[in-house]
């Protein structure tokens, strides 16, 4: 593993500072000292999508908005996250899904849009991998 090789390797421990995030799913073992921590959920854009779902009633302007949409389009918006949690088969697909749905918005947005609403609303899942970055980082 990457993270664990730069930190043994004398000529750039102290240099090249590393961090490995990882899928909640991935057969690798989460290890806070060594900088490997898991995202929440078995398949993170899962995880972001349901949470997102769940409260879609007092987000739906907000995710709206953050799709670069006018608020008025909640409804709509709505509609669209709730159509596609019921007929999306693949998890990795969904803000691709979602994006062609809403008028061909390119996913890297939707998943933004999606993973802001569900930072400000998981600050608790968050924390661990934004402190772990950040000790890192420090130097």
């Amino acid at each position: 593993m990457q993270s664990i090789s730069h930190r043994k390797n004398p000529a750039v421990a102290d240099k090249l500072k590393s961090v490995c995030i990882v899928d909640g799913n991935s057969k690798i073992q989460e290890d806070i000292p060594s900088a490997i921590i898991k995202l929440p959920g078995d398949v993170p854009e899962a995880e972001v999508f349901n949470y997102v779902r769940g409260e879609i009633a007092p987000l739906a302007m907000q995710l709206a908005v953050a799709l670069h949409l006018s608020p008025e389009k909640d409804a709509w918006v709505k509609k669209i996250v709730e159509g596609i949690s019921i007929s999306n088969r693949d998890p990795h697909l969904l803000f691709h899904q979602v994006g062609r749905s809403a008028g061909l918005i390119p996913a890297n947005i939707v998943s933004s849009a999606f993973i802001g609403l569900w930072l400000a609303g998981n600050v608790d899942k968050a924390r661990p991998i934004a402190d772990m970055i950040a000790a890192n980082l420090e130097g």
